[in-house]
């Protein structure tokens, strides 16, 4: 028979090897062409979430409530509302000495109500896990309606890695009507922070032999603040930013603001650089800044203005 990447059961001899489940190797050649490679990824893709009647899907994952050794988390930040940031995952077992990692797969569960629809991916770089196209292959898959990404690494040159860190980040842009749903009672308190909770599961961390690691996961909550709230937008007569784009020095011309602290904001809300305003006319550099949109907050006393420049 000829085997093609449909969703029906195809007949398939056994292969020589099984793995440590005794789930023959055949199963992994999602595409059917005989060998296991980054070209399975595609029906993996194609057909993901379809299930079987061979097993129980409620039964296929453990809770992950391993309290101590190996734990799997989203770092926290703060950030602001409509800015597109980037969560380093991080697989942690500093409690633990020399586990050998050979793939993880797991689910970052978030709030869909703050993640613009359909923004949430994996960024994956150089890690202690691998080098993805090269020793590493990786897959990822949102579900924003649930509020879902589910996520799997693996290595590809058949050798464990110890290690620890940042394996992946998830990348997302914040919605930027977070706010506007506040109740009145946090409106007239004159809330500018509400979290976000990032949770992870259905994780499954394995070894080269394909022997499960026990792994726990920790919730972690991020803050979001409204960047609309949290400062004031003025005419462009208040101050001049140029030039704009930058490539060097951004200049400041302050009017009557000579007394005032500038800061420098990305777009995830964190102050990359803050100086006094000694006069009328301020130079900063931004040579070493991320080619990027970023904010100028001028703070004079009770009073803080806006405005942006482009980085090169």
């Amino acid at each position: 028979m000829n085997a093609n990447s449909n969703w029906i059961g195809q007949n398939a001899a056994d292969w020589n090897e099984s793995f440590i489940d005794n789930l023959n190797y055949k199963h992994a050649d999602a595409d059917g062409n005989g060998t296991v490679d980054i070209l399975d990824l595609f029906p993996l893709a194609a057909h993901w979430g379809s299930v079987h009647n061979f097993k129980d899907t409620e039964d296929q994952f453990d809770d992950n409530s391993v309290k101590n050794g190996v734990q799997l988390y989203v770092q926290v930040d703060t950030f602001t509302t409509g800015s597109q940031v980037q969560l380093p995952v991080i697989l942690d077992n500093s409690d633990t000495e020399n586990v050998e990692v050979y793939g993880v797969a797991f689910s970052i569960n978030y709030d869909q109500e703050k993640v613009t629809a359909n923004t949430a991916n994996i960024i994956v770089d150089d890690s202690w896990l691998g080098t993805e196209n090269d020793d590493m292959i990786t897959i990822s898959k949102d579900f924003w309606s649930a509020g879902r990404i589910d996520v799997a690494l693996s290595r590809t040159d058949g050798q464990n890695v110890t290690g620890q860190g940042k394996i992946c980040a998830l990348d997302i842009i914040i919605e930027d009507v977070i706010f506007a749903s506040l109740s009145e009672q946090d409106s007239a308190q004159g809330a500018e922070l509400v979290d976000i909770e990032f949770t992870i599961d259905n994780i499954r961390l394995i070894n080269q032999l394909g022997e499960e690691i026990p792994v726990g996961a920790t919730t972690t909550t991020s803050k979001v603040q409204d960047l609309n709230t949290s400062i004031t937008p003025v005419s462009e007569t208040t101050f001049e930013v140029y030039p704009n784009p930058v490539a060097d020095y951004v200049k400041i011309d302050l009017d009557q603001l000579s007394n005032a602290d500038i800061d420098i904001i990305d777009m995830n809300g964190r102050i990359v650089t803050s100086v006094p305003a000694y006069n009328s006319n301020t130079k900063i550099n931004v040579t070493d800044l991320y080619s990027g949109v970023y904010i100028i907050q001028i703070r004079d006393g009770a009073a803080t203005y806006i405005s942006k420049f482009i980085k090169k």
